[in-house]
């Protein structure tokens, strides 16, 4: 399928992961469910038990020198 503008602009306004590239958090999300989706080939987890996970991920990225800080709860993040 040809990279049309019209479908790009309608994929842009509609498409989740076109509005989640839009996002300040995008790489926090993104490195996030690749880390606890894809990478274990898991496909459902318990709120609690991702949240849980995020918190580690966002202390990982604290630890590593992540530049921008994470302020929010985990909850938050997920929330949102």
């Amino acid at each position: 399928m040809p990279l049309d503008y019209f479908y790009l602009k309608l994929l842009h306004k509609t498409h989740p992961v076109w509005r989640l590239m839009t996002v300040e958090n995008c790489p926090l999300v993104a490195g996030f469910l690749d880390s606890v989706f894809r990478e274990t080939n898991q496909r459902s987890i318990e709120e609690a038990e991702l949240s849980m996970r995020l918190e580690d991920y966002i202390y990982y990225l604290s630890e590593a020198g992540a530049e921008q800080e994470f302020p929010r709860s985990s909850g938050d993040y997920l929330d949102d």
